[in-house]
This record gives structure tokens, C-alpha cells and sequence, in this order.
């Protein structure tokens, strides 16, 4: 294979010659897999906790953005779809250099109700849900009321129907395995939150999708599925020029050397800093742990 600038120029079956300046990385018998992605990450929520993003500190919010960016780089994700959050700034620090990390789809802010999901006010500036419907205005002065409907006790407010509708996604193997059996395309997407101690588990939960699927489907499906979902983005995709999550002729070259064979044991990516022994992105080595020489 052979890389210029940022795509891949070409791939053969035999020797490359490579040009003058250029660096040579001799795989042995190790294997090559596209850049790992996630369609469903929060640069900025993740690696934060929910009292940093209650005190308003952007200093120390984006401070441990830039962090978990490069981390979320040397786990081997080299593209996230981030679905809410302050990123289009740390988009374009990471697109132009200034920072190690992924390639970012950012979506920006939430859309929330008030004292909703995305609010991340202190309580005391926002009207808080006392339980019960009851919600107080923020200085208490003022409360307005909400009685919902009376239930009996036992009794379920769904119908069977709903019920039996709802239950093959009552859990994720559920769900993977009901997707699995219709033939429904797949996203992989982690969604952590304010788990700045969690997120090295990314991997991990990428290699449990092997519980139901194959280790070669579990990646294909944080890859090449995955930014087809991206590029649906249409005129608004970021990237375009090339794709990504294949490792072909013109494509965006973000791949990685794994040590062994990943789709014989896929547990490999758990363990990142040792087994992900190279790790490209946009043409640029980022990680190169193979002996000189």
C-alpha cells in the first residue's frame, strides 16, 4: 500500500517501490483494518462530569476535551459522529493540527427543554422538577402544578400491544439480535455521559456487539456501515472528498495495524495500547510502536 498526503494512492499484491522521503512500515504478519468510528460520542460530555458542566468553566470543560480527544484517538477511533455539544471549534483545531484526535461530524448544541436533557445550568437559574409533576420556578416564588391522570396500582398504562412491541428492545442483545434477523443496517455508538473515568471503555463496548454478531461483521459494522450512515449527511459531510471506513485506492487513509488478528479474537481491541501497534490518520502516523530498523 502506498499513502500520499492523506489518501491512499494505490494498493497492490506485490512490493511497493516507495519514494524518495518516504517511511516505510513492514507489517509482517500483522493486520491492517480501517480507522474504528463512533455514531453516537460526546467529545465534551464524555470526559467531563456533570458538576464541571454545572459550574460553566469552560477553561476546564474544553481542557479535558482536548484530553479525550487524543485518547479517543489512540483507542483507534479515528472518525465519531458527535451528537451534541459544543465541538466545532475542537473540529477545527484537530482538522488543521493543532490538536491530536478524530475526525469529528459535529451536530452542536442540544435542542432541550428547559431543566431538560441538554440544560446544564446551575439549579438555581433554571425552574427544577421537584417530583411528582410539581416544578418551582428558580427562586421558589412562584410553583406551577401538574396532576397527572391517576393510575390503579398494578395496573400497566400500555397495552398489550405495546407491550409486545416494545420488548425486543427492552435490551441491547435483543435489539442487535431482532436487527440481525431483518437484515437492519447497524450503528455502533457508545453515548457516554459525564464519565470522564469511563471512556477508555469504548473498546470494550464495541467487542460485546461479538456476542451476537461475528467478529468480522462486529467490524465492519464500527467502519464501513457506520460513515455511510455519516456521508448521508450529504453536502453538510465534512469528508466528503474521499471515504472512509474502507481501506481501498482514493479513500481517506485512517487505518490501523492491529497485533494478531482481530477478526479471530476481537478482545485484542480491548487492550489498545498494546495491540494497536500503528495508528494512521489522514496520512499522519500518530502512533508507531513497531521496532526500528
Amino acid at each position: 500500500m502506498l499513502i500520499s498526503g492523506n489518501k491512499i494512492s494505490s494498493i497492490t499484491s506485490g512490493a511497493v517501490a516507495p519514494p524518495d522521503g518516504a517511511t516505510v512500515i513492514d507489517a509482517h504478519d500483522r493486520v491492517l483494518i480501517p480507522g474504528l468510528t463512533d455514531a453516537h460520542w460526546h467529545m465534551v460530555f464524555a470526559p467531563n462530569t456533570l458538576a464541571n458542566m454545572e459550574a460553566a468553566d469552560t477553561g476546564l470543560m474544553y481542557a479535558n476535551a482536548v484530553a479525550e480527544a487524543q485518547r479517543t484517538l489512540m483507542r483507534g477511533f479515528t472518525t465519531i459522529r458527535d451528537t451534541g455539544g459544543p465541538t466545532f471549534g475542537l473540529k477545527q483545531a484537530i482538522d488543521s493540527g493543532v490538536i491530536p484526535g478524530p475526525r469529528v461530524y459535529p451536530s452542536g448544541a442540544l435542542i432541550s427543554q428547559t431543566a431538560g436533557h441538554g440544560d446544564f445550568g446551575p439549579d438555581y437559574d433554571r425552574p427544577v422538577a421537584l417530583g411528582g409533576g410539581v416544578i418551582a420556578e428558580g427562586d421558589g416564588r412562584e410553583e406551577r402544578v401538574a396532576e397527572p391522570p391517576a393510575i390503579p396500582a398494578g395496573d400497566n398504562p400500555l397495552t398489550p400491544a405495546q407491550v409486545a412491541k416494545a420488548e425486543p428492545t427492552s435490551h441491547w442483545q435483543r435489539v442487535a439480535t431482532w436487527a440481525k434477523e431483518q437484515g437492519t443496517k447497524l450503528a455502533f455508538g457508545t453515548d457516554m455521559l459525564f464519565q470522564p473515568a469511563g471512556t477508555k471503555n469504548q473498546n470494550l463496548l464495541l467487542t460485546r456487539f461479538a456476542q451476537v454478531f461475528s467478529n468480522s461483521e462486529t467490524l465492519r459494522i464500527a467502519t464501513s456501515p457506520n460513515c455511510e450512515l455519516f456521508s448521508m449527511s450529504g453536502l453538510r459531510n465534512p469528508y466528503k472528498e474521499a471515504k472512509l471506513g474502507v481501506i481501498q485506492s482514493g479513500a481517506w487513509a485512517d487505518m490501523l495495524l492491529v497485533d494478531e488478528d482481530p477478526t479471530q479474537n476481537i478482545d485484542l481491541l480491548r487492550d489498545f495500547d498494546r495491540n494497536l501497534v500503528v495508528i494512521v490518520k489522514d496520512g499522519v502516523i500518530w502512533k508507531n510502536t513497531l521496532p526500528r530498523g
